[in-house]
């Protein structure tokens, strides 16, 4: 885990200064791109999307930072077009970052810009760098055109490796929707535990963003319309069917959640005021002991 928080610095720290616009010849070819869904390995689980300033942990590194931002860190936050986070079993992930990510001035900022709160130091192993952070682990980084993979050595050889089956995860990576702080897919059965119906996956969608505040909704899909029906109608009463029994203050607001079925789809929508009347810790205490597979 600590690791992926030098992962997150690889986009957050570098520089690019503009340069003027050149003019390509009539018979240059396009600039090189790299699909993100041949980037995602075979045994991965769920996928989160978030823009570079969204980006949980981004936003994490920024308040580490002591006084001030860097300019390069403050400049190529602005330039990550997506952050994926790409989870693994076991609970582990790895991250692919598109943006302006040059090499070069990735390295250089990452070591001024953690040099107060993680010092951080930079070499090379075959084609990646690395970045050595002391209590805080080390981090791989691999680049590919204008896309960066990076993790443990492991998981970025395996991404950067190539080729693999996209066929999977084209549609999983479109289901995401466009223009959104952050968007996941997701095949745990989270929901499934919850209501007692399984679902065949679901998207988790945070529309609007504005801490504390947040609006965002969740579109499961289940296998037939018949097993939607029966969880809306198990969310819409805050029946649920796990274990351990929610705390009565979760229930209360399952039964604000706004619910919509359409054939075997189920959309829930919710935001902060949802849950009014239930500490965070409680939550997170009542979600932390909940399994997350069948």
């Amino acid at each position: 885990m600590r690791s992926l928080v030098v992962a997150f610095a690889l986009a957050a720290c570098s520089s690019s200064p503009d340069k003027p616009a050149q003019v390509e010849p009539p018979s240059a070819p396009p600039a090189a791109r790299v699909e993100i869904a041949s980037l995602i390995s075979d045994d991965a689980v769920g996928v989160m999307r978030a823009t570079g300033a969204d980006a949980p942990i981004v936003s994490f590194l920024t308040s580490l930072q002591q006084g001030s931002a860097p300019a390069c860190w403050t400049s190529l936050v602005g330039k990550i077009q997506a952050a994926y986070q790409i989870e693994l079993p076991a609970r582990t992930s790895y991250f692919v970052f598109e943006g302006d990510l040059p090499r070069p001035e990735v390295e250089r900022c990452v070591v001024e810009a953690m040099a107060r709160a993680v010092p951080t130091t930079v070499r090379t192993e075959g084609e990646l760098a690395v970045f050595d952070a002391g209590q805080l682990g080390t981090t791989y980084a691999g680049w590919r055109a204008h896309a960066v993979v990076a993790g443990s050595r492991d998981q970025v050889m395996a991404a950067l490796a190539g080729p693999k089956e996209t066929t999977r995860w084209r549609p999983r990576l479109a289901a995401l929707p466009a223009g959104v702080p952050i968007a996941a897919w997701r095949q745990d059965a989270l929901l499934s535990l919850l209501f007692g119906v399984e679902t065949s996956s679901y998207v988790f969608v945070i529309d609007k963003l504005a801490k504390p505040s947040f609006d965002a909704r969740i579109i499961a899909t289940y296998k037939t319309p018949a097993d939607a029906a029966i969880a809306a109608r198990r969310i819409k009463q805050g029946e649920t069917h796990t274990a351990a029994a929610p705390p009565p203050a979760l229930v209360e607001a399952f039964q604000r959640f706004q619910v919509a079925q359409d054939g075997p789809v189920v959309t829930i929508g919710f935001g902060l005021a949802t849950f009014g009347g239930m500490s965070l810790d409680e939550l997170q205490a009542w979600i932390a002991n909940l399994p997350t597979s069948r």
